[in-house]
């Protein structure tokens, strides 16, 4: 009972974040720093997705500083990132129920084996129950320290373009 808490708790922290994802595309703003590095989503459809919609966001920018958005290719991209925010919706919807879907399942089994707990004395239960709080926090405080930490390698591996030209000045007086 403690794991499928434990799974079930993942999931609902996925769930939080399909949302968010889902609020992001919806609304179409900062689009060009979107990605899914480090929160907890392994697909690779739509992280390519994402990656493709960042790219053309970025090439219709780029475009935009030297033609007006009547531009042909302009207009291209345009309907190309239109194109890759619905498939990327649809996307995280399909993947938000199949979340729903296992927060489902693992429900109906975690009840099934309340069902059996049932059968227990009260004393056995309260300590069954603190067990696997416990493993479950345990397991999920983990899991978060995992993702800073990939984060913050993922943070610290960005290595800056810039450089020190001269060595700053200063006076000797003030």
């Amino acid at each position: 009972l403690g794991e499928y808490e434990s799974q079930l708790a993942t999931l609902k922290l996925q769930e939080e974040i399909l949302n968010s994802l889902d609020r992001k595309v919806k609304q179409g703003r900062g689009l060009e720093t979107l990605t899914l590095a480090g929160i907890g989503i392994e697909d690779e459809s739509l992280a390519a997705l994402i990656d493709d919609l960042r790219q053309t966001i970025l090439k219709k920018k780029e475009l935009l500083k030297e033609y007006t958005s009547a531009y042909p290719e302009v207009r291209k991209l345009a309907s190309r990132v239109d194109q890759l925010r619905r498939i990327i919706m649809q996307s995280v919807n399909n993947l938000y129920k199949s979340v729903r879907e296992r927060e489902k399942f693992l429900e109906e089994q975690m009840e099934k084996f309340r069902h059996e707990l049932s059968s227990l004395s009260e004393d056995q239960r309260n300590f069954l129950a603190l067990q696997r709080r416990f493993a479950s926090n345990e397991k999920f405080y983990t899991y978060l320290m995992e993702k800073k930490t990939e984060t913050e390698i993922r943070k610290a591996s960005t290595v800056s373009a810039n450089r020190i030209v001269d060595m700053a000045l200063y006076p000797g007086k003030p």
